[in-house]
């Protein structure tokens, strides 16, 4: 194959439609010309035939089979051509080997119990969104991930049938070996223990929290007050009294004013609400970056040397600290 310079293979590069041909599943079909055959006089169309996953078809066609692609047919096609590249790459296909073997032994794990994937899913998708509806989609997404995380990283002992709480106790170990393998870098398996009960133990403080109670604007309260005052005036003409009767003897009796609304009082405050515990969790990451040897371990001694070169990563760890010091006078 070749590319010549010939007008015949004006079109490469270009998306085209098939028209034309023999085939009615084929016409309509939008691909990419790629290469030019001069001695057949056909050009090479790369096509894509599935997108679960993506997959190429080459097919070689006349130049009256083909036509130029409109924009929206060029933009779809050109996705597709980039899953097809996209999973070409030996990382995405070690990412859905590890899928496929993950979805096999789900599969096999659940029949145990008379389940099929597709059950276990639907189960977990209705309790989501029930919680979604009663609780929101803030503290959802973390139901989703305090129990998602732990379970990614205690499958291997999941897998070998060991013990609950040998379960639970290994999970550390497994994040250290994961991250160690990822990262190239040993991390104490204390400070990974630390990390994690500090991020689970901060997510499940907002889950379990109770909603906060819901503050009228002023402009709600003052309608409100206008909704009573209307009611007070009806009851006055229907009781044949003098119009706003009723008015003086509530505002002297209960000292309310129908013409300004007082501000709402501000919300409470908590030492461990979210964003505090954000802060410290933030400060503790710098604090640890900041004493890295660059071998994986810590010491103190590495702080102030690595702050001197980058100052600037210490910006956003400053206002962590000056959030915490106004939580904690006030």
């Amino acid at each position: 194959m070749s590319t010549p310079d010939s007008g015949d293979a004006a079109l490469l590069g270009q998306y085209v439609t098939i028209v034309n041909t023999s085939r009615a599943d084929v016409n309509g079909t939008v691909g990419l010309c790629k290469t030019f055959i001069p001695e057949k006089q056909r050009y090479a169309i790369h096509c894509c035939s599935s997108l679960f996953p993506p997959t190429e078809t080459i097919m070689n066609l006349k130049v009256e089979n083909i036509s130029p692609a409109g924009t929206m047919a060029c933009k779809m096609a050109s996705y597709k051509m980039q899953a097809v590249e996209g999973f070409k790459d030996p990382q995405m296909k070690e990412a859905m080997k590890a899928f496929s073997l993950m979805s096999n032994e789900l599969e096999s794990f659940l029949s145990a119990y008379g389940l099929t994937t597709r059950t276990f899913l639907g189960v977990v998708f209705g309790l989501l969104s029930v919680h979604f509806y009663f609780r929101g989609l803030l503290k959802t997404l973390i139901l989703f991930f305090l129990v998602y995380y732990p379970i990614m990283f205690a499958l291997p002992d999941i897998r070998m049938g060991r013990p609950p709480m040998q379960i639970i106790r290994n999970i550390p170990i497994n994040i250290t070996a994961q991250v160690t393998a990822a990262t190239g870098k040993s991390i104490p398996v204390w400070a990974v223990a630390g990390v994690f009960v500090l991020i689970w133990g901060m997510g499940a403080k907002v889950l379990f929290s109770p909603a906060s109670a819901a503050v009228a604007s002023r402009g709600a309260v003052a309608a409100a007050d206008l909704d009573k005052a209307y009611a007070m005036g009806f009851d006055d003409g229907s009781a044949g009294k003098p119009y706003g009767t009723s008015f003086s003897a509530s505002s002297a009796s209960a000292d309310v004013s129908f013409d300004d609304s007082p501000a709402a009082p501000p919300a409470p405050s908590s030492l461990f609400n979210f964003s505090n515990l954000m802060s410290v969790g933030l400060l503790a990451k710098f604090v640890f970056d900041a004493g890295s040897d660059g071998s994986g371990g810590w010491n103190p001694i590495f702080i102030v040397p690595n702050v001197k070169a980058n100052p600037m990563k210490a910006m956003v760890p400053a206002f962590s600290l000056y959030r915490i010091f106004k939580a904690f006078t006030g």
